[in-house]
């Protein structure tokens, strides 16, 4: 593009020394030499890229016009191209610059992007929307219909375009509106009566503690006060007294903790403690309501009596405050009344927009419905395929962020989907739909709808597909649970007799204790090495007991985590070996498993693949080593040797099972 340019620009007499490209300047000196020569005068065109000629290009010097070929992508770009002439040091008192549009092309469009986006990042940086969220605008794409309306030069997609952001701005409003509405509403209805409530309750008490204060506080004929204060059970008729009493009972209260009665004064209790936020006393004086007070080393008394005399200054602010909580519950009324200023333009523009989506949809709509035609040919053919067999892949690669057993299956027609260890499908998707657009439709196993993932590359939507599961795993307990049970069913057939337990965990170094009393119930004490189980119900339940046992020992003896990520690991396992063993997972597993997934995801330090690995060796361990353990154990009965004294080391398919961890 820039020789076209260049020889068009000699074409029309512009010498050849005086058009220079930026990608000539492949080294510091070369650039400076150019920019020398720019600055000059001596090279009058200079082409180059945002890159190549943004931060650090100063030849402003001579510059009377900039040129925007094309349309940048960030507003950034802009700022940056046009920071080159729009500079202190440019001779010339004004300066050109163009941007270029091409009619019926996509530059309105991009450039309407532009718009957008800084028009939002105004907003943000001046506080003049009352918007709380927004939508990435990198994201916005226009339908088939509307690509080509726009390469047609259809007078629609401006309107439409004029339309959207208008509606968005008045929606914004209408929104801010509303939300305003329901802030007085509430107000009217819950937040002043209930202000109005605590404000007479307190005017009550502030009441009573100045007639107890008026009450208790004796005079002598000439109106001097009678002092008269109890410390620690003796009465003080000296001020003086009673504040070396008051200070040496504070010294006694701060071995303790928290504030402690130590007397009483004008029928008020005087409550102190020790302040390591101001390194000194402090406290208050309990009436019906409670005043602060701070204690100071010598006089303490006379502001005491400050504080007291104080509360019947405190009544008259109250009651002005009510006064004007009683205004402002007429004034939200009226302004809960109003309507939204822009409604009927709002609705105008909105039912045209409406319109205009209709009209350019139409094409879409014929283009969806021939796609749904031909899914539901194609499905019906691979239905009739898998029922005879004959449906082969073409390839099966194991899923990279989940735990073993979970692959995708890629059939040779372009679709596949994800399989989890029992040939359960949780995402399916085809590439040849969208093939000439460079997009995958997809569809999650629960739901009937496709969608479109707009990136073409396989592998990126697998790892798109992965993370997910994985977020939706983080956020949905039931979800979670349901993956524990698919993920404990294999291929292979398991031995799903009754296993020994209790010779087990004796083989491994450890007590099985049976002390618990709810069905179900049990734990692993980890200093003790013992592990405790409940007999009490059903014999699944005490099953069940015995798997959550050997469960919550393997965990606990084997993780390195924070304490909620252990939790949870111990409750998943104990799942996966009630669905392994098919012994039913009670109510009772699935709330304590919902639970520490709650706890477990706020740890900044769980990371659920990680988990889910850990889970995925453990449950091999268990097959495995219990089985292991439970030949043992017939072996040595079968040859009458006595049991094996207990021990506190770990077997050696233990120690395997940690370091593998």
């Amino acid at each position: 593009m820039y020789d076209d340019i260049r020889d068009k620009l000699i074409a029309r007499g512009v010498p050849k020394e005086e058009i220079a490209y930026i990608n000539d300047a492949n080294t510091d000196a070369k650039k400076a030499a150019l920019f020398a020569r720019v600055r000059a005068g001596k090279v009058r065109v200079l082409l180059g890229s945002t890159q190549k000629m943004g931060a650090g290009t100063n030849v402003q010097t001579k510059l009377i016009a900039l040129h925007h070929l094309d349309v940048p992508w960030r507003p950034s770009d802009i700022e940056q191209r046009e920071g080159r002439i729009l500079r202190q040091g440019n001779e010339n008192k004004r300066v050109q610059i163009f941007r270029y549009a091409t009619e019926g092309s996509f530059d309105a469009y991009s450039w309407q992007l532009i718009e957008n986006k800084q028009r939002y990042i105004s907003q943000i940086m001046t506080s003049k929307t009352p918007a709380r969220s927004c939508e990435d605008l990198d994201e916005a794409t226009l339908t088939y219909a509307e690509v080509k309306a726009l390469c047609a030069g259809n007078p629609l997609i401006k309107e439409k375009m004029d339309l959207d952001n208008e509606v968005a701005r008045l929606s914004t409003l209408r929104s801010a509106h509303n939300a305003q509405i329901y802030e007085l509403q509430d107000l009217v209805s819950i937040g002043y009566p209930a202000a109005i409530r605590r404000i007479g309750q307190e005017l009550d008490a502030l009441r009573q503690d100045a007639a107890l204060f008026q009450s208790s506080l004796r005079k002598d004929d000439k109106g001097n006060e009678m002092f008269s204060a109890v410390i620690q059970g003796v009465t003080y008729t000296k001020r003086a007294d009673a504040d070396a009493a008051l200070l040496e009972a504070c010294k006694a209260a701060a071995a303790g903790a928290g504030e402690k009665k130590i007397g009483r004064y004008c029928g008020f209790d005087i409550c102190v403690g020790y302040d390591p936020k101001i390194i000194g006393f402090a406290g208050y004086l309990q009436g019906e309501q409670r005043y602060r007070i701070e204690l100071n080393p010598k006089q303490n008394f006379s502001s005491f009596r400050a504080v007291l005399e104080n509360i019947s200054a405190q009544i008259p602010v109250k009651i002005a405050a009510r006064e004007e909580i009683e205004k402002n519950i007429e004034s939200a009324k009226e302004a809960a009344k109003q309507p939204f200023a822009y409604e009927e333009e709002f609705q105008t523009k909105l039912a045209r927009l409406n319109e205009l989506n209709i009209l350019l949809d139409q094409e879409k709509q014929e283009l969806v419905q021939n796609e749904k035609e031909n899914r539901m040919q194609k499905e019906n053919v691979n239905l009739h395929a898998e029922e005879n067999e004959d449906w082969e892949a073409s390839t099966v690669e194991p899923a990279a962020k989940l735990p073993a057993g979970w692959k995708w299956t890629m059939y040779s027609d372009g679709s596949g989907r994800l399989e989890g260890p029992d040939k359960q499908s949780l995402y399916s998707y085809d590439r040849m739909t969208y093939a000439s657009a460079g997009e995958i439709e997809y569809r999650k196993s629960n739901n009937s709808s496709w969608d479109v993932f707009p990136e073409g590359s396989l592998d990126r939507f697998r790892e798109w597909a992965e993370q997910q599961l994985l977020q939706e795993l983080k956020k949905e307990p039931l979800q979670y649970q349901e993956f524990l049970e698919h993920q404990s069913h294999q291929d292979d057939e398991i031995e799903k007799n009754p296993l020994d337990m209790e010779d087990a965990a004796r083989q491994a170094g450890l007590t099985v204790q049976r002390d618990q009393d709810k069905p179900g119930a049990a734990y692993f004490d980890a200093d003790q090495n013992v592990i405790h189980v409940s007999d009490a119900g059903s014999e699944e339940d005490v099953r069940l007991s015995e798997l959550k046992g050997y469960a919550d020992a393997v965990i606990q003896r084997t993780a390195t985590v924070e304490q909620p990520v252990r939790d949870l690991e111990s409750a998943s396992l104990a799942v996966m070996l009630a669905a392994r063993y098919d012994v039913g997972v009670s109510d009772r597993l699935s709330q304590q498993l919902a639970s520490a997934h709650a706890e477990a995801v706020k740890c900044p330090t769980f990371d659920l693949p990680v988990t889910l690995q850990r889970l995925d060796k453990a449950l091999d361990y268990c097959d495995h080593f219990l089985a292991h353990e439970q030949e043992r154990a017939l072996e040595q009965e079968a040859e009458n040797e006595p049991e094996p004294e207990q021990v506190t080391e770990l077997s050696p398919q233990s120690q395997a099972f940690m370091m593998d961890l």
